[in-house]
């Protein structure tokens, strides 16, 4: 993790920093499977305090309540401190795979107010041959994760805290995507979600054993909840929820997501 600036570095942020000390303290979790690496991608995270400076500078705070256009291309026109530009041109210096740009708001993965899928991620290809619009490409996803935190979804969900007048403030973690590139799409093989307890546990399956739900390319097929392969770990030849050809067909996945 390389973090910019002083303020925090924000929930989703902390938890994936959590994970990758957890990796680095415990090196057999990493090894347990040799056939393949258990790791993070690493991340540039621009702290708080710097979405805090760039809506000040900007006045942006104003367009609260505005129409959603408005408010986005204000956010938009609105120049990044010199500094930061500098630090994305030292990093697309040294990257060129693509790249996912994702909120890490303070509230954001927290315990008591999660507020998963109320701000935006954006990925971007980062293949250009000119360095100046990869910047610019990359600049302008920043601003937009940015101008998420004045969506009026978000706000009211901040305004409807139990620690009011709390106030969310927005970080920005840029990552490189996971997955490998088939001719002019990128994707994952496998993106998957799983849980330490299976609630419906069927056939010889128990409840502790967990349950896995994976889909072919990007995990958006998984955060918006729509059609995947869930199957116990323990037993991944058991699934009761398929009698015949027909249920495979019309009950798991039929599409992906990719980045062109």
């Amino acid at each position: 993790f390389t973090r910019i600036g002083r303020g925090s570095i924000g929930g989703k942020a902390k938890g994936l920093a959590f994970l990758a000390q957890t990796l680095d303290r415990r090196p057999e979790l990493g090894t347990a499977y040799p056939e393949m690496a258990v790791n993070i991608p690493e991340a540039l995270v621009f702290c708080t305090d710097i979405f805090d400076d760039f809506v000040s500078d900007n006045d942006l705070a104003r367009l609260t309540g505005r129409p959603l256009a408005e408010l986005v291309q204000a956010f938009i026109d609105a120049p990044l401190p010199r500094e930061v530009t500098g630090h994305l041109e030292t990093y697309l210096a040294a990257n060129c795979a693509p790249l996912v740009v994702r909120s890490s708001s303070l509230l954001e993965d927290a315990v008591n107010h999660p507020c998963a899928g109320l701000h935006k991620t954006y990925m971007i290809p980062n293949n250009h041959a000119d360095p100046d619009i990869r910047l610019s490409h990359l600049a302008t996803a920043v601003k937009l994760v940015y101008a998420s935190a004045y969506y009026k979804k978000a706000r009211a969900f901040v305004r409807s805290t139990t620690v009011p007048p709390f106030r969310d403030s927005m970080a920005v973690m840029i990552q490189e995507v996971t997955g490998s590139r088939y001719k002019d799409f990128f994707y994952p093989a496998i993106s998957g979600t799983a849980l330490s307890l299976n609630f419906y546990p069927a056939a010889n399956a128990k409840a502790d054993e967990g349950i896995l739900n994976l889909a072919l390319g990007l995990g958006r097929t998984l955060a918006q909840g729509e059609q995947s392969f869930r199957i116990c770990p323990k037993h991944p030849r058991v699934t009761p929820q398929f009698s015949g050809t027909r249920d495979f067909l019309e009950k798991t996945q039929n599409s992906f997501y990719a980045l062109r």
